[in-house]
């Protein structure tokens, strides 16, 4: 019986609120709790300002340009693994941003871990070595330059002697007489060198004169100054 009483009480009170909520009695007691909703809606519903739907359409560009620069450095690292190089080397890419006589200018240094007389490769080509490191830039001298020169050989063989930059090409120099020198071989990189079996270029044209110590050749490079875009640095 006590709480049908109790339930009676309570809509009755009810009742009552409705009443004077109808007539206006209560709008004192509602105004501030309806501020304070309208408020938070127009808050949590408001539409993106034209600065933030630009901040983010700018930030969705750099993540398709680094998604863009990531996929191509995939595929040319992809393009270098089928050379099979040995597994400790580790490679740094990096884009010419410049170029000299003889010269090329990189758009990674030190902090992508690029040192002094670190070879630069185009797939397994040699290109150059090393001559200048920033923190953000390398300078690499082309093995085209005149001061340039590296210890090499006639790949699958025992061949040995240097290449040389001349005149903008290279010479395959310092080559015993005694062994012969045919058009097409391919010149590699030495075991005197850290990074052997890089390719150098093929032989074009033999010198020699059986009267002397050693012979040369020219050599025909496999690949193009203006075509180098680029390139890896062997760390």
């Amino acid at each position: 019986m006590l709480k049908l009483k109790k339930f009676f009480l309570i809509i009755l009170v009810l009742v009552l609120v409705w009443g004077l909520d109808k007539k206006g009695y209560l709008n004192w007691f509602r105004r501030p709790f309806e501020s304070f909703l309208g408020q938070t809606r127009k808050e949590f519903y408001q539409p993106a300002s034209t600065d933030q739907l630009g901040q983010l359409e700018r930030q969705k560009l750099s993540l398709e340009e680094k998604i863009d620069k990531l996929e191509q450095e995939n595929q040319r690292l992809r393009e270098l693994m089928g050379s099979n190089p040995p597994l400790d080397w580790d490679f740094a890419l990096g884009n010419v941003v410049g170029q000299q006589t003889g010269e090329l200018i990189l758009n990674i240094g030190s902090n992508q871990g690029v040192k002094l007389n670190h070879p630069v490769v185009l797939d397994n080509h040699l290109l150059g070595l090393v001559v200048e490191v920033k923190t953000q830039t390398a300078r690499v001298r082309l093995m085209t330059h005149p001061s340039f020169q590296i210890p090499a050989m006639i790949k699958a063989s025992i061949v040995e002697g240097v290449v040389k930059g001349r005149g903008g090409g290279l010479i395959f120099d310092q080559v015993l007489t005694e062994y012969n020198l045919a058009e097409g071989q391919t010149i590699v990189t030495s075991g005197q060198t850290s990074w052997p079996g890089l390719i150098i270029g093929r032989i074009d044209q033999v010198n020699k004169d059986e009267s002397a110590v050693y012979q040369s050749a020219s050599l025909k490079l496999f690949w193009q100054n203006d075509s180098l875009d680029t390139v890896f640095a062997i760390k």
